[in-house]
């Protein structure tokens, strides 16, 4: 059966850069967490599961990278040096695996698509219950 919610999401940071003015310090947008068997669409992210087990799980995802920077909204000079910077698509993999007894270990790798920086995240999580 089909999973679907809305919601709305609502994040702040302080001021990302020295010198420069706050812009997208704030974002409120609609969240939208919808599950249909292997697909899945969370918020700003979408993403396809290539293997199910009660334990592991490989997934393809994609995700909207909000953060951007303007050189020209700079007061310094050294700032104002650098390129603009405007938000991106990631995309990446993700595998994650979870047992009773050591909890959920998930890591996930993903590049700029769209090359804005022509850079990479990792990230990797242990949770334990």
């Amino acid at each position: 059966a089909d999973d679907f919610s809305l919601g709305l999401t609502a994040g702040w940071s302080s001021k990302l850069y020295k010198d420069v003015n706050p812009n997208k310090t704030s974002l409120i947008f609609p969240n939208i967490d919808y599950d249909a068997g292997r697909f899945w669409f969370h918020g700003l992210s979408a993403g396809y599961d290539l293997l199910q087990t009660p334990a592991d799980s490989i997934s393809l995802f994609g995700y909207y990278f909000p953060l951007s920077f303007k050189a020209s909204a700079s007061r310094s000079h050294a700032m104002r040096q650098l390129k603009n910077r405007p938000s991106t698509l990631m995309t990446g993999i993700r595998y994650e695996h979870e047992s009773i007894n050591m909890g959920k270990f998930e890591t996930t790798l993903a590049t700029d698509t769209l090359g804005t920086s022509n850079g990479f995240h990792w990230n990797n999580a242990w949770s334990y219950p």
